[in-house]
């Protein structure tokens, strides 16, 4: 899966844009990564309809470009939900109100309209559970500030073993280490990211990466790339806003 350009790309319909917000789609991208694997919600990443997005919020200085997706197209798996998730994506049960639709927080401006870890975890529940309960798979946030090295692998390991992946909000850099060959330690972007895998015997975790070229800072595509688990672990606790883990 591969989150659709800022710019230098064009739509399914072969039209050109610019519109800067698409570069900071990684937390829709993580979570549909995540969707891929639950049974219930596989059918509607890989068969959602092809249809228009656009922002459905626009602050002073923002950008809305109109663009065209479909589930799968020559570049890329997932587009459609990864859009759909980002701007139409609006859960309806009596407990929760959103002020606009998206997991986006759509009410600042590019850079910082990033993705509330909250407002992830509540969609991925809607729509692992078919667009019906914010509790039907009980995942759950756990805080970086509060998650130890022991405590994020054994949360890697519930849901690996469960057949899901687990969302990790981690720094893309922290001076000295970063995500893999993708990014390098001087980036410090905040970033999401679907742990699909782990490997104790050589202290590794795979990840799915939505953030290819012109997200990354090296050019290289989005896709399944490896960590080691301390490194995971530093990244995770150095994210600007501590987010942690979804499980």
């Amino acid at each position: 899966m591969w989150e659709p350009k800022g710019s230098g790309g064009s739509d399914d319909l072969s039209h050109s844009y610019v519109d800067p917000n698409y570069w900071n789609l990684c937390g829709p991208g993580s979570a549909a990564v995540t969707l891929y694997y639950w049974s219930d919600s596989y059918s509607w990443i890989t068969g959602i309809l092809p249809a228009y997005y656009q922002e459905p919020y626009w602050p002073t200085g923002g950008y809305h470009a109109n663009t065209y997706w479909k589930a799968t197209d020559s570049a890329a798996n997932g587009r459609g939900a990864i859009m759909y998730l980002a701007e139409k994506l609006l859960p309806t049960p009596d407990e929760l109100t959103w002020a606009h639709p998206g997991l986006i927080d759509w009410t600042d401006t590019y850079p910082n309209d990033g993705t509330p870890i909250n407002r992830e975890v509540d969609g991925l529940n809607w729509v692992a559970s078919g667009f019906y309960a914010l509790n039907y798979w009980y995942l759950r946030t756990a805080p970086a500030n509060i998650t130890s090295y022991t405590q994020l692998l054994t949360y890697v390991e519930a849901d690996i073993t469960s057949g899901v992946p687990m969302v990790v909000y981690a720094e893309t850099g922290n001076g000295s280490t970063h995500l893999g060959p993708e990014w390098y330690s001087t980036s410090r972007v905040p970033h999401a990211v679907a742990v699909v895998g782990y490997d104790n015997s050589t202290q590794q975790y795979t990840y799915v990466d939505t953030c290819g070229p012109g997200c990354n800072d090296t050019g290289k595509p989005a896709g399944v790339y490896t960590i080691s688990e301390q490194n995971m672990y530093a990244l995770m606790r150095y994210e600007t806003y501590h987010d942690g883990v979804i499980w």
